[in-house]
């Protein structure tokens, strides 16, 4: 799955300029979902910018719901995220 995510993120680099999403970023969050996979606390020493991402703290949260103790701000207020988080919480 990993090694897909990060084909397509690399193949799509044009795409990601119009989305404002820069190529680099794009490399940040496959190497965070690859690190994910070895540390379930990376989310806790991550960048803002990993931080700030939805599918990055989705990965976080589907591990482990403390995690979302690290999210920014407004993913905090996703509700899908909160759901998840809780679900993951209550196991």
């Amino acid at each position: 799955m990993l090694a897909s995510f990060l084909e397509a993120q690399v193949s799509e680099s044009a795409e990601n300029e119009e989305e404002g999403i820069l190529l680099p970023d794009k490399i940040v969050l496959a190497a965070f979902l690859i690190s994910l996979q070895r540390n379930s606390q990376a989310l806790k020493h991550a960048s803002t910018m990993v931080r700030g991402n939805r599918e990055a703290v989705l990965a976080a949260v589907e591990q482990a719901g403390v995690f979302l103790e690290y999210a920014r701000a407004a993913l905090k207020g996703d509700k899908d995220v909160v759901m998840i988080a809780v679900k993951q919480a209550g196991k």
